[in-house]
């Protein structure tokens, strides 16, 4: 992740305890636009909130900050998920290297080089993932066997490895024993980290709104994901009330 706007707020993220994180909705153009709705309500009231608050500061720079690092761990998200689409094509081939390896596995057992119980447990396996596992399996129990007893050259068979754990990385159930998407793992921890930063900030620009708008600022500053339509424009052109000081 290296997004210049996610490393602004990196430490503050980071510094959230597993407790506080709230899982992200997702929704983004959703809360864009509301967020945006939220942040020009405020705006055009700037002087009075000055004189509600001692020490106002605008909030929009903070919440458009935070928006535009979801926006980015958005897209590192997208990159470090497994891409389904190619799930099928992949999965072809590996099963015709499972097929051909067993070819091999059997050869080797007639020779005695393989026992026949380690054939049989290979081939009980089925499916993506098993026919994946197989081939890793393998590999990995004729490695030791001379060459030239072989009917794959080295490349051939690094290949196969390649592609059967290239598949397995993105099939295998989460708490396998095979090395979890870390990248995927990361951007959604920062993904959820910065949402829960951008609530609590959203939060406040909704109190500020309460000062202003009272019991209707859920019309001006609308919840992050709201499917409510904003009254805004039917009321815009009457006066804010004054606060009470």
């Amino acid at each position: 992740m290296s997004s210049s706007a996610y490393e602004a707020i990196q430490t503050d993220a980071e510094a959230l305890k597993p407790a506080e994180v709230k899982p992200y909705p997702g929704q983004l153009q959703r809360m864009k636009r509301n967020l945006l709705l939220g942040i020009e309500a405020l705006e055009q009231h700037r002087p009075l909130l000055k004189s509600i608050y001692r020490e106002h500061r605008p909030l929009g720079p903070t919440l458009m900050g935070l928006l535009n690092a979801l926006t980015d761990l958005a897209a590192d998200v997208a990159r470090a998920r497994p891409v389904t689409g190619t799930i099928r094509p992949m999965a072809k081939v590996v099963y015709a290297d499972r097929a051909a390896l067993l070819v091999q596995l059997q050869a080797l057992s007639i020779k005695g080089d393989v026992s026949e119980f380690s054939v049989a447990q290979i081939k009980k396996g089925s499916g993506v993932i098993d026919a994946a596992q197989d081939v890793l399996d393998i590999i990995e129990l004729t490695r030791n066997q001379a060459p030239k007893k072989w009917l794959f050259t080295q490349l051939e068979l690094t290949q196969m490895e390649k592609r059967a754990t290239d598949l397995l990385a993105r099939l295998k159930p989460e708490g396998s024993h095979l090395t979890p998407n870390y990248a995927l793992k990361a951007a959604l921890d920062a993904q959820a980290r910065v949402w829960t930063l951008l609530t609590y900030a959203h939060a406040e620009l909704w109190a500020q709104g309460a000062q202003i708008y009272k019991r209707d600022v859920d019309d001006f500053v609308p919840a992050l994901i709201s499917r409510r339509a904003s009254k805004r424009k039917a009321r815009a052109a009457e006066p804010a009330p004054e606060p009470v000081i």
